[in-house]
């Protein structure tokens, strides 16, 4: 059974929706992780999904697999937080609902105004003295907006940048920060 114009669009708006609201992608787009071009290189990102489920189903591995290889060598972006694949089964769950003619979570997402990446903290901005109570709130105020589609649930932050041997500089956008045994 193919996808008729009606719910091919439905389902692209909230394709485009999810990606307005990963805060991954976005981080990495407006701080220009990969460059001049990191605009470019989420545009096309959308551009490859749309058209490989235009071309027929694909799987969350599959789209898992290709974020992953653009966050990685186009944004130089590292997302520890586990949005590459839930991203990629929300899409995934997205075209069938579209494809069964529910249209709801789509038009939801469609709506929904992308997510602001000003909230985001730099890794090195992060300090030792933060306690728990200003982390929880943190981390409450970041996932509100989010919660109810599920893309992101706690505050991201980006560490410095690390140049490797090549001289190639990565930046990795993770979950909070990391607390050592108790």
């Amino acid at each position: 059974m193919s996808i008729d114009e009606t719910q091919w669009a439905h389902f692209e708006g909230g394709v485009r929706g999810v990606f307005n609201k990963w805060t991954a992608l976005r981080l990495a787009v407006e701080s220009q992780f990969g460059g001049p071009q990191s605009r470019e290189s989420a545009e096309g990102l959308l551009d490859n999904v749309l058209s490989w489920f235009k071309a027929g189903e694909i799987y969350a591995d599959e789209l898992t697999e290709l974020f992953t290889d653009v966050l990685y060598n186009d944004l130089r972006t590292e997302a520890a937080d586990g949005s590459i694949e839930e991203v990629s089964a929300l899409i995934c769950q997205l075209f069938h609902q579209c494809k069964a003619g529910d249209f709801a979570k789509a038009d939801q997402l469609s709506t929904a105004a992308p997510v602001s990446v000003a909230a985001c903290k730099r890794g090195d901005d992060l300090s030792d003295s933060d306690s728990e109570e200003e982390e929880g709130m943190e981390a409450e105020a970041a996932g509100s907006s989010a919660a109810a589609l599920h893309l992101c649930s706690t505050t991201r932050s980006v560490k410095t940048p690390v140049i490797d041997e090549d001289g190639f500089q990565w930046s990795q956008v993770t979950r909070g920060r990391r607390r050592g045994p108790a």
